[in-house]
């Protein structure tokens, strides 16, 4: 499983932050981020005074996810044709002003026009970032700025909520929402001052139209063994297994015997758990196949997975999910870093973006199906079912030419595309 010597030598955290661009873009965004989740706590809570229906919740989260489902590819071929750092530093202003909004709304058409346009603004930074990270540090230390990137969410994701419940609780929405319009400004100013970039690349803008920009994005992805095969798995894998994570609250409540608050206790596990394995991927990842690594994962998350659903145990589910944290930063980053590495530059934004039209939907079926198999089968089958799904994906792709021809590539350390 490990690389050849070459591939061994050790790369710091503190190494990486040295690299000015990537220092500015790292503590922008996670300011901003920390802010996202002030405001995702501001956003339910506003919208729950407002209407006190949980379906306009469902429908917040809906609308919320639906710009990057409809805009991701267009987006990514923006960030390709155009200035990456000028989109993000253009799609935090916009949503500076954006979230300055909010306390002015007045109906909830208001605030669902509000959160559609910000997540335009989302989907426009998001494909920018991916695409923009290997152009400010080099190859070798991708692994550790993702391994960053991955451990910095995970904090975020723990901090951001519980400073929007006390910012709520002692001011009110309005303060939170100015408190997350002002990181965005932040990030916008750090990114602004980036001034180190350690690979250029020139900007190309009257070759072809968006579409067609879009199309030749769609055949590479398609003509391209190895991307194909990475769609292709994960499609199946998503469809298969994505619709358990809305369950978790059921398992909670009706498998543990759990209230609402031993439920947040159980996904604070997963943060913790993915700040633990983003630090031990970014110390040690680089030595090992990333292929490898993405899908020996599969089958020991798929294991643990299973053995949630015999367990009833809410101290050993604490325990489960905690490792499931850890697996699923460790996964996101080898795969994250795997696709930078793989993908030529020129095309970087738009495959990301165009993966998101291709994974969002099986991602919505998923839960669909999901859903409907829990009023018959119950909670504990479907975990059962999903982690074997999951393992049996994780040790059949082995088998397959792509899977082996990555493996060669890494080995040789250079990738090479037409």
């Amino acid at each position: 499983m490990k690389l050849s010597e070459n591939k061994k030598s050790k790369i710091s955290y503190v190494q990486v932050l040295r690299r000015q661009g990537y220092r500015q873009l790292f503590f922008g965004s996670a300011v901003s981020t920390i802010g996202n989740q002030i405001q995702y706590i501001a956003l339910i809570a506003y919208v729950y005074h407002i209407t006190g229906k949980a379906l306009d919740l469902g429908l917040l989260m809906i609308i919320s996810a639906l710009p990057n489902l409809i805009f991701g590819p267009v987006m990514g071929v923006l960030a390709d044709r155009y200035n990456r750092r000028s989109i993000m530093i253009i799609s935090d202003i916009s949503r500076f002003f954006i979230v300055l909004m909010f306390p002015l709304t007045q109906t909830l058409w208001q605030i669902y026009l509000l959160v559609f346009l910000m997540g335009i603004a989302r989907a426009a930074y998001s494909p920018s970032e991916f695409a923009y990270i290997p152009n400010l540090v080099t190859r070798d230390e991708l692994v550790v700025a993702n391994s960053l990137e991955m451990t910095m969410i995970n904090v975020t994701m723990i901090v951001g909520p519980a400073l929007g419940g006390l910012i709520i609780g002692r001011f009110n929405t309005t303060v939170a929402f100015i408190i997350n319009a002002i990181t965005f400004l932040f990030s916008a100013v750090m990114i602004m001052m980036i001034r180190e970039e350690v690979s250029k690349r020139k900007v190309e803008t009257n070759k072809t139209n968006i579409l067609q920009d879009l199309k030749f994005g769609l055949r590479f992805m398609w003509s391209d063994k190895i991307i194909r095969f990475l769609i292709v798995v994960f499609s199946i894998l998503i469809l298969l297994t994505s619709g358990i994570n809305p369950l978790v609250i059921v398992y909670n409540h009706e498998i543990l015997g759990k209230g609402d608050a031993e439920f947040g206790y159980l996904i604070s596990m997963i943060g913790f758990g993915g700040i633990v394995g983003g630090f031990i991927y970014g110390l040690i990842g680089r030595r090992y196949s990333k292929i490898q690594i993405i899908f020996y994962n599969l089958v020991i998350d798929g294991v643990i997975l299973a053995l949630l659903g015999f367990n009833s145990s809410y101290l050993l589910a604490m325990v489960i999910f905690f490792l499931l944290g850890l697996l699923g930063t460790i996964f996101e980053v080898a795969i994250m870093t795997l696709l930078q590495e793989y993908i030529p530059d020129e095309l970087r934004g738009r495959i990301i973006g165009i993966f998101s039209l291709v994974f969002d939907p099986f991602r919505m079926v998923s839960m669909g199906i999901y859903g409907f198999l829990t009023d018959l089968f119950g909670v504990g089958i479907l975990f059962i079912a999903s982690g074997i799904f999951e393992m049996g994906t994780g040790a059949i792709v082995r088998l397959f030419p792509a899977y082996k021809k990555m493996r060669r590539i890494e080995e040789e350390g250079v990738v090479k595309i037409k």
